[in-house]
């Protein structure tokens, strides 16, 4: 996304933190990604380890020594979330709307082969970079 796409952000990863941001203008995503060869079902503690990334993001201060939010943009005002895995599988859909429910938050999740399709469609122009974020924010699987 940031080294083919005109996304900025970073990689983060490690603890307390999640596995990194983009963003492009106002637009922000918290990234976290699962490797599972079987799918992954996005377990109830993956979602609130998400929800705290997000309480973090909005309180940002003094709430985490790391800082992982200073990685955006000062100018970035609208935030959401995704998931990515090879496959999503179970019940990660009742999580996605935990995670709507508990921060008012939206996000998505996306296999690793539909994220490949939808930075192609950005690339090529088929998605713009503003519409790229109304993707994200569909509290579902994306799909191209």
């Amino acid at each position: 996304l940031t080294d083919e796409l005109d996304y900025q952000g970073t990689h983060l990863g490690g603890g307390s933190k999640p596995d990194g941001v983009f963003y492009y203008d106002k637009d922000g995503v918290i990234v976290d990604t699962k490797a599972y060869s079987g799918g992954y079902s996005l377990p109830l503690s993956q979602a609130d380890e998400m929800i705290r990334y997000i309480e973090e993001n909005k309180a940002r201060g003094n709430i985490n020594q790391n800082k992982w939010w200073d990685n955006f943009s000062p100018i970035v005002s609208a935030f959401s979330y995704l998931f990515v895995s090879s496959e999503f599988k179970g019940g990660y859909q009742d999580r996605i709307e935990y995670i709507k429910k508990r921060t008012d938050t939206d996000g998505a999740v996306i296999s690793a082969e539909n994220l490949l399709l939808f930075a192609e469609n950005v690339k090529s122009k088929q998605i713009s970079y503003a519409d790229s974020f109304s993707h994200i924010r569909t509290n579902q699987q994306i799909t191209m």
